[in-house]
């Protein structure tokens, strides 16, 4: 049986992509391992994975909530498919927007 979810899981998610955004905004992505993030977010790589299976799906995660607050959420909602159309999608509708 799988354990349940630890009733401050969402804060402690919500904490961990904020602060991997920061490490983002301050190195860069392609700079940015899942290693050199964990320390940036205070965390275990292990706990990192617990929360994000990747630092794409931190940056897929941090781009779909940012965009939720700058566009409709019937748009945001046709970001679903492969990684690389999502990440074209998002751009154009993150342009779009502005």
């Amino acid at each position: 049986m799988a354990r349940p979810k630890a009733p401050d899981y969402e804060q402690h998610r919500a904490r961990i992509l904020e602060l991997a955004v920061e490490a983002f905004a301050r190195n860069g992505f392609p700079n940015a391992s899942m290693a050199s993030l964990a320390n940036d977010c205070g965390a275990s790589k292990a706990a990192l994975y617990h929360y994000f299976p990747s630092k794409e799906a931190l940056l897929f995660e941090a781009l779909a909530m940012a965009l939720v607050t700058h566009m409709p959420v019937a748009a945001a909602a046709r970001l679903i498919g492969e990684h690389d159309t999502r990440l074209w999608r998002v751009v154009f509708h993150y342009v779009e927007a502005a």
